[in-house]
């Protein structure tokens, strides 16, 4: 299930164009992993954009 993750995320993205890339640097060790402004930023992407 977690093995498939990373190519079903880049397929939905770049194949598909169905999804948008929010944060692409998965090994990271911050505790913070994606912030507010970049989840809203890529909410308005997708509503904008379809």
């Amino acid at each position: 299930m977690y093995a498939e993750q990373r190519l079903n995320a880049f397929k939905m993205v770049v194949d598909l164009e169905i999804a948008v890339d929010i944060k692409m640097d998965y090994r990271s060790k911050s505790p913070i992993l994606v912030t507010i402004e970049e989840i809203e930023s890529a909410i308005r992407k997708l509503m904008l954009d379809k």
